[in-house]
């Protein structure tokens, strides 16, 4: 039997809490070995997530404390942002044809995050960026379920039984996590959702937007997350 079969699924069923059995699903499988070919066994798992994909890995080890051992979290806040900020960053709207006929089979429940425009208004900072790597991450985003984002409140993100290291890098400008401005509210905010880590850090990548991976200083705060890593054995 395949580990796992591909299937579309209505973008109004998708939402956080599968995101989160598949990700648990995935991890067993690193674990086992079934991912890593001749590497074997890994001997730990660090989850790597940024956004939405922060959120789930946040989530899963709320529940899940032993689920990893430890957590890069990027491009995630947990004060200083709401729904409505969230929302009016991605000016979502109904895909164009074209971009149904991209993504066959998906139903009206997924959306679009709007123009051009408004995808560089929520995700970088002037003038840390290049343009022709804005439009080239703009050509290649992806459609995204309408239950997805509102559906991430049902998980509780208190993860108080989780021990291992943990770090939240977000961008110093990020307008949908924490409303435009970071340094105030980052480590404030984080700090209490892992107050068992060993090893807990906030760092804010200065000069970058939500998408941090995508300004000109990336390679600085990789060299932030990478030196985190190895400083716990990683």
């Amino acid at each position: 039997m395949a580990l796992l079969t591909p299937f579309r699924i209505s973008g109004y069923v998708d939402q956080a809490s599968i995101q989160v059995g598949v990700l648990g699903e995935l991890i067993k499988a690193v674990r086992l070995g079934r991912c890593s070919g001749s590497a074997g066994v890994p001997k730990s798992v660090v989850l790597v997530g940024h956004s939405f994909g922060s959120v789930i890995s946040n989530a899963i080890v709320a529940s899940i404390p032993g689920a990893a051992d430890g957590l890069i979290l990027t491009g995630l806040g947990y004060t200083g942002f709401d729904f409505k900020t969230i929302w009016g960053t991605l000016q979502a709207r109904l895909p164009s044809q074209e971009q149904h006929d991209m993504l066959a089979n998906l139903d009206t429940g997924y959306l679009d995050a709007g123009d051009l425009y408004s995808f560089v208004g929520g995700q970088f900072h002037q003038p840390n960026y290049d343009v022709q790597v804005a439009r080239n991450a703009f050509s290649r985003r992806q459609l995204f379920a309408v239950t997805e984002i509102p559906s991430s409140a049902q998980h509780s993100l208190l993860a108080d039984k989780f021990t291992g290291p943990v770090m939240v890098i977000s961008g110093e400008f990020d307008l949908p996590v924490c409303g435009g401005y970071c340094p105030d509210v980052l480590e404030a905010g984080a700090a209490p959702v892992f107050p068992a880590s060993r090893n807990f850090k906030a760092y804010v990548q200065p000069n970058t937007g939500h998408a941090l991976n995508l300004h000109k200083n990336a390679t600085a705060g990789y060299a932030v997350i990478t030196d985190f890593l190895a400083s716990n054995g990683f």
